[in-house]
């Protein structure tokens, strides 16, 4: 029974790594691709000057928002491995449910974009976009 109850937290503590490991290299990833951009031409950083002061505040609390979440994990993580008994399966529980709620919200965002733009593919004035209708 006891040994049952030791492979059953064993596997859920390597669920977790494995969780978090891929949330870490998705977080890893997406700062490497931002760092290996390479610079945009002059007519493109004045139209990204004109988008980019809500756009980066928006981006800087994004990334604040990433590294609460990593810290969060890394604290529970840290409380899991500490844990011992039955105090160790509701480490794993909190642990487990944080990565869930973390998934949950990074899916949220990335879906959101989408549900804003228009039902066409293109916005106005994009190529590929239809041109506005004229008025009789």
């Amino acid at each position: 029974m006891k040994r049952m109850k030791i492979f059953r937290l064993l596997g859920a503590v390597a669920i977790v790594i494995a969780i978090g490991s891929v949330s870490f290299a998705a977080v890893a990833a997406g700062a490497a691709r931002q760092q290996a951009r390479p610079a945009a031409p002059a007519a493109v950083q004045g139209q990204n000057m004109m988008m980019g002061q809500g756009m980066m505040g928006m981006r800087q609390q994004m990334m604040a928002d990433q590294q609460a979440s990593l810290a969060r994990l890394q604290q529970l993580t840290e409380a899991m491995n500490a844990a011992k008994g039955d105090a160790k399966v509701a480490a794993i529980a909190a642990a487990v449910s944080e990565l869930v709620q973390q998934y949950k919200t990074a899916q949220e965002r990335t879906l959101m974009p989408m549900m804003m733009m228009p039902m066409t593919g293109a916005m106005p004035g994009m190529p590929g976009a239809a041109p506005p209708a004229k008025n009789p």
